[in-house]
């Protein structure tokens, strides 16, 4: 091979490199090859002692990129070093292939840190913000507290039993003009016949404004007990309900109204039971602190239960032989009579924030643990491989042989 051919296919396998270094290893070989002639060696001898360009080429690649590593050691260059050494054969580039595909395993182990990180500082946020602020909104109450509207009943509708009805009806900051009197349904039976398509009869009780209207039928009593120990009860006749008691200033509590029911404070009811012919009834109870009440509708059908108390939060149980539902604060259970068990909700005995809150701690914990096993993994992975290619560089520029174990 001729000088110039050699020279020619160096600086062509050298073109990645910048001209001004590859200028000055072109010059060193010229020099070189210069000199050998002139000490009375052939220059085709001489050329081909020097070796295949491209073998030369990729050698003098590996030790320029081990050289800018050096200078700027980040990861970018160590990888062009890698890969240089890689193409020498001196490592088997068969390693090459698991090296990325660990160095793809701990790339994914950062980002999968990170997310958790970010997670978990989001919920950390959204919990303590919706705690302070009440924003975001999570759906942490299923109950408001009854101040407004409430009924508690069974109904006849459209000539299909319903037998429990629960709704509140918040009152409106501008009051509207007088509506036109509903008719819900009631405890018992419609007043229709059973054919009846209309919405059913009265509601046997209703909140409105924080009194009880006890609206009952034919068939049905109503017992009540007062804060005050006084003992009442309602009893329909012919439309007309009447009341009875022992204490004489009942008539200062309970009211008539002009629809033929009758209300009386909330407040100062402490229990309060509606019973009829057909086994269904409807019972009240006032709890200790003012705002904890237990109420309780029973058919033949089944139950609604809802308990509400501001230290341990709102609950309501639906049953109706088959199926079952179950709501407090954060938990909903659902029983079907197929078996099927569904839960939904946070961790049992918190609440859906605390529950948020715990999972955003939980998820920064773990975050913030992977990126540090990742970041001592990858300190062990940098020193390891920045041995290994010096020693290999060594290897290949002759300062270092390889040594070998008996």
């Amino acid at each position: 091979m001729k000088q110039e051919h050699f020279m020619q296919t160096l600086r062509n396998e050298l073109r990645n490199l910048p001209k001004h270094e590859v200028d000055e290893i072109v010059a060193d070989y010229r020099e070189y090859i210069s000199d050998a002639i002139a000490a009375g060696r052939n220059e085709e001898e001489v050329i081909s002692a020097l070796g295949d360009p491209l073998k030369l080429a990729r050698e003098l690649k590996a030790q320029a990129n081990y050289r800018q590593w050096e200078n700027n050691r980040t990861l970018s260059n160590l990888l062009r070093v890698v890969v240089s050494v890689a193409g020498l054969g001196v490592m088997n580039f068969l390693l090459f292939f698991p090296f990325l595909f660990y160095m793809l395993m701990l790339s994914v182990g950062y980002i999968v840190s990170t997310a958790l990180v970010i997670a978990g500082v989001a919920l950390v946020i959204g919990a303590g913000g919706n705690k302070l602020f009440n924003w975001p909104p999570l759906p942490t109450h299923y109950f408001n507290d009854v101040k407004s509207n409430i009924v508690l009943g069974s109904s006849r509708h459209h000539g299909h039993s319903a037998q429990f009805s629960l709704s509140t009806d918040p009152a409106p900051i501008t009051p509207p003009a007088p509506p036109v009197p509903p008719t819900p349904p009631s405890i018992g039976k419609s007043a229709g016949s059973d054919d009846d398509s209309s919405a059913g009869s009265a509601h046997a009780v209703q909140e409105k404004s924080g009194r009880f209207v006890i609206n009952l039928t034919d068939g049905e009593e109503a017992n009540l007990v007062l804060k005050s120990g006084a003992a009442v009860t309602l009893e329909s006749d012919d439309g007309k309900i009447s009341i009875d008691s022992d204490d004489p200033r009942i008539n200062q509590v309970i009211t008539q109204e002009s629809s033929g029911a009758v209300s009386v404070a909330r407040d100062q009811v402490k229990v309060l039971n509606i019973e009829n012919d057909e086994g269904e009834s409807f019972d009240y109870v006032a709890g200790k602190g003012s705002d904890e009440s237990h109420w309780h509708a029973h058919s033949t059908e089944g139950d609604v239960r809802l308990d509400q108390n501001p230290a341990t939060g709102s609950h309501i149980a639906i049953n109706d032989g088959k199926n079952s539902l179950s709501i407090d604060a954060g938990h909903v259970q659902i029983h079907d009579e197929d078996g099927n068990n569904i839960s939904i909700g946070g961790v049992p005995g918190f609440s859906l924030v605390a529950t948020l809150l715990l999972l955003g701690i939980g998820f920064m914990c773990v975050g913030v643990l992977g990126l540090w096993l990742c970041i001592w993994i990858s300190r062990l992975t940098w020193h390891g491989l920045a041995r290994y290619v010096k020693y290999q560089i060594n290897v290949v520029t002759g300062k270092e042989s390889l040594s070998t174990t008996e």
